[in-house]
C-alpha cells in the first residue's frame, strides 16, 4: 500500500490549549506542515469552521456558548480514540482559561495507552509539572518545541529512512 507504514497511516491528534492568543493555532499548522506525508494524518480539533469563526475570540463562546457546543467533548473523545499518537503543547497556557479540556484530552490518551508527546518549552508551566500529567506523559516523552516534536514523531513512528 503506497503511502502506508505498517499497514496502516499513524493518525496524530493534536491537543492543547485554545485561547485568544495565536501561538495556539500556529504551533498546530507548523507541527502539521513539519510532519507532512504519507505516514502520517493530522487530527487537528481545531480545524473546523467553529474554531476559524471564533479564532481570536475565545470569550465570546464563553460568554454566549452556542447550544450545539455539546457535541465538541464526545467529537474530541472519538478522535483520541482512533489516533495512534497525540502531541500535547503544555507550554502554551494562560490563567484565564484552564486547560480543562486538554486535562480530558490527556485522560482518554492514559485510557487508551496512546503515546504522548508532550511540548515542555522550558518546562515552568504549571501543566508541565503537575503530579497526575507527568503520570500521563510516561507514556511518551516531553520535548521542548513543536520542531523537536516532529523530529521525535518521525524517529519512531515513520520507516527507516523515511
Amino acid at each position: 500500500m503506497d503511502g502506508v507504514y505498517g499497514g496502516k497511516k499513524h493518525f496524530i491528534y493534536l491537543a492543547g490549549n485554545i485561547s485568544n492568543d495565536p501561538r495556539t493555532y500556529e504551533w498546530r499548522e507548523t507541527y502539521t506542515q513539519l510532519i507532512a506525508g504519507p505516514y502520517f494524518e493530522i487530527m487537528d480539533p481545531c480545524d473546523n469552521q467553529f474554531n476559524q469563526d471564533h479564532r481570536g475570540n475565545v470569550a465570546h463562546v464563553k460568554d454566549n456558548p452556542p447550544e450545539y457546543l455539546g457535541v465538541l467533548m464526545p467529537k474530541d473523545y472519538h478522535m483520541v480514540k482512533i489516533a495512534s499518537i497525540m502531541v500535547v503543547n503544555l507550554e502554551l497556557w494562560t490563567p484565564e482559561k484552564p486547560m480543562i479540556g486538554t486535562i480530558f484530552e490527556l485522560d482518554w490518551a492514559r485510557l487508551f495507552f496512546l503515546p504522548v508527546i508532550g511540548i515542555v518549552g522550558d518546562g515552568t508551566s504549571p501543566y508541565c509539572n503537575h503530579i497526575w500529567i507527568k503520570s500521563v506523559l510516561r507514556f511518551g516523552t516531553r520535548v521542548k518545541d513543536v520542531k523537536e516534536a516532529a523530529e521525535v514523531t518521525r524517529y519512531f513512528f515513520a520507516p527507516a529512512g523515511a
